[in-house]
């Protein structure tokens, strides 16, 4: 199962996001055929939706036929999206493309958007870093940071005791 909602917000220089489809396609046989693969979307994360909106899609490869038809009967009992999140979902998987009218404005959104996200993701790694005894690792992308709490060795023996 592979969490692909994170893929427009890479933050780090040098980094960029590997589609768990494509990285499978380039293995080739066996690996290629036989690797059952769920990938998911979302409006929901990223930039378009931003814990707001709901919708989102699911590709699935190489499932097992008979694992495929359980899926397939779950998925069709479930209630759609609102409208709004319908329409975001259409603009996320066929976006303005160069040359249409709304192009250069949905390109100018979606990178302040990214660019804010990435400042917050920027700002939160300072602020853990200021704060003694916490270090915090630059937040590579999406929104998560991972900071690491040093105990002072006088907490620890407290928590022996």
């Amino acid at each position: 199962m592979a969490d692909e909602v994170y893929q427009d917000n890479i933050y780090a220089k040098g980094s960029a996001f590997y589609s768990f489809k494509k990285v499978l396609s380039e293995m080739g046989p066996p690996y290629s055929k036989t690797v059952e693969l769920a990938s998911f979307h979302s409006i929901s994360k990223g930039f378009m939706g931003e814990c707001g909106f709901r919708g989102g899609y699911m590709e699935v490869i190489n499932m097992d036929p008979e694992v495929k038809e359980q899926l397939v009967k779950l998925v069709s009992v479930r209630l759609c999206p609102p409208v709004s999140g319908q329409i975001l979902l259409g603009a996320l998987v066929d976006p303005p493309q160069p040359g249409e009218p709304s192009y250069e404005t949905f390109m100018a959104e979606k990178k302040a958007v990214l660019s804010t996200l990435a400042h917050k993701a920027q700002l939160t790694q300072e602020i853990f870093n200021k704060t003694p005894g916490i270090h915090c690792n630059p937040v590579q992308g999406a929104m998560y940071s991972f900071p690491r709490i040093d105990l002072p060795p006088r907490a620890i023996t407290a928590a022996k005791v």
